[in-house]
């Protein structure tokens, strides 16, 4: 039901028993006075009268300069929400975007609480900080961009055959080009890394990791594509095939899964075309419209495909056994003064180390489905606590299996990337691993080199920090409830 609140703030609604979300919807031009929110709350027949608290908006200022210290005028600056901070849950607004004066200043006036990536661009390059505002406080930004250049990318693209691509879309993460009759394209970089997608539907496909150094002189690029494939057949236990299941294709550092996906047919045989050589891992989903009663992917099998061939995977059995794990997650007294008011992520982890994450909106009670039988793990995170892990065995008939999650204080890691080359900052991911390899968290360092990992249960752990052309880093670090650990590491070129 929608309703309107009246000239006092007030609103009367019939609501049933039980545990309801409220969602208010602020007008963006009154943020000033609260924010939109969702809150929940549990309605019993002695419950008469709730009242809500909207969060105070924060201030976020700043400037954008160049590296020579010029303001960069009409630069985009976008926060985008990545979780909110302590109160409620905010509501999916879009990012908020502005752009910068004549002096290269720009003011963010109503801002949710919460953790945000803010981002400058000038339309060449772009840059990147985490930042964590909190309710009611005005925070200064600065951030610096590199001295524009001219540096273009152009090349060419072929087909198998030698011929020109004709209409080939050059993916990258942001934007996309296609290549002109004669296979040609051209686009303006910033010096640094790109992934690059090539494809051209039944043509062919290429993958390219692609190094930008800082020079005036065009980077010139020619790619050919590669007319590989992955073929085969899913079925369940009983032999029948498994109509319209999902079927992708995935790798480390691959960003464009979505176009190296296929659906399942009558006769549950499925095709994916063109795909570039290398290993893959191939994962499959349920829909709405397969026999497969989960929609969480699962890792099938490891494919090898060499350049221009379709390799055969033959017949794979998919369990449509279905496990399901309830519990319960047990909130310390001092977690906050309303459970309503704090928001927990339960993480689930598939027995390929697969994390698969379900945000729980602070209720005690949850549910996860699972895609088949085997051992999971649990984690429960949020607002400076968590459960640790917990192992969970779903027997081979499937079934329910009951956990409870008690939560405890927490710790931080704060992580510094430098390169060894240069000792300027690095963009890097940055994953928080166990001594069994579970990857328990992740993020990656800004513009600064710094990245932020929250919600640490204590105990020893090995960071993972990868960068594409660089050698991964593996530095171990202690985690101790209710502290910040601080831990700095050094990627080394690839030579």
């Amino acid at each position: 039901m929608d309703t309107l609140t009246n000239k006092q703030g007030r609103v009367k609604l019939e609501l049933p028993l039980g545990g309801q979300e409220i969602e208010i919807r602020v007008p963006r031009n009154r943020w000033d006075k609260g924010i939109s929110s969702f809150h929940w709350l549990y309605i019993t027949p002695m419950l008469k009268e709730v009242k809500i608290v909207l969060p105070k908006p924060a201030k976020v200022q700043g400037f954008v300069r160049y590296e020579d210290g010029t303001p960069a005028v009409n630069a985009e600056v976008k926060m985008n929400l990545l979780s909110r901070e302590g109160g409620e849950r905010i509501l999916s607004e879009p990012s908020l975007n502005i752009r910068t004066d004549k002096k290269g200043n720009f003011n963010f006036a109503t801002v949710p609480p919460g953790r945000f990536v803010l981002s400058a661009s000038d339309g060449t390059y772009y840059r990147e900080r985490f930042l964590t505002v909190r309710e009611g406080e005005t925070i200064q930004v600065a951030i610096t961009l590199p001295i524009p250049s001219k540096r273009q990318v152009v090349g060419e693209v072929k087909l198998p055959s030698g011929e020109p691509a004709d209409g080939a879309a050059i993916v990258m993460l942001g934007k996309t080009l296609f290549s002109d009759s004669q296979g040609h394209f051209e686009f303006h970089c910033s010096p640094g890394e790109e992934a690059i997608f090539f494809w051209l539907p039944g043509k062919g496909a290429a993958w390219r990791w692609l190094t930008i150094p800082p020079s005036k002189e065009p980077l010139s690029l020619s790619v050919t594509l590669e007319n590989g494939g992955v073929t085969g057949q899913l079925v369940d236990e009983q032999g029948q095939p498994i109509k319209m299941a999902v079927v992708k294709l995935s790798r480390a550092g691959f960003y464009f899964t979505g176009l190296l996906a296929s659906h399942t047919d009558e006769n549950g045989r499925f095709t994916i075309s063109p795909v570039p050589s290398g290993k893959w891992q191939l994962l499959v989903e349920g829909n709405p419209s397969a026999q497969l009663p989960h929609l969480l992917p699962a890792l099938v099998k490891e494919v090898n495909v060499p350049s221009n061939e379709v390799v055969d995977v033959g017949t794979l059995k998919v369990s449509s056994k279905v496990g399901r794990i309830v519990g319960r997650v047990e909130f310390p007294p001092d977690f906050g003064s309303r459970e309503g008011e704090w928001e927990v992520k339960i993480s689930l982890c598939l027995p390929q180390k697969l994390w698969l994450r379900d945000v729980y909106l602070s209720r005690p009670n949850f549910e996860c489905s699972l895609p088949a039988p085997g051992v999971y793990w649990l984690l429960a995170q949020g607002g400076g606590w968590s459960s640790g892990l917990q192992k969970v065995v779903v027997p081979e008939t499937g079934g329910q299996v009951s956990v409870n999650l008690p939560l405890k204080r927490a710790g931080s890691i704060k992580v510094t990337v430098r390169s060894a080359k240069t000792d300027k900052p690095v963009p890097a991911d940055v994953y928080v691993v166990t001594a069994d390899g579970l990857e328990i968290a992740y993020s990656f360092s800004d513009c600064e080199g710094e990245a932020w990992l929250e919600n640490i249960p204590p105990g020893e752990y090995f960071l993972r920090v990868w960068k594409p052309l660089h050698r991964i880093a593996k530095v171990p670090v202690t985690v101790k409830a209710g502290e910040v650990t601080e831990a700095k590491v050094t990627l080394e070129p690839k030579e």
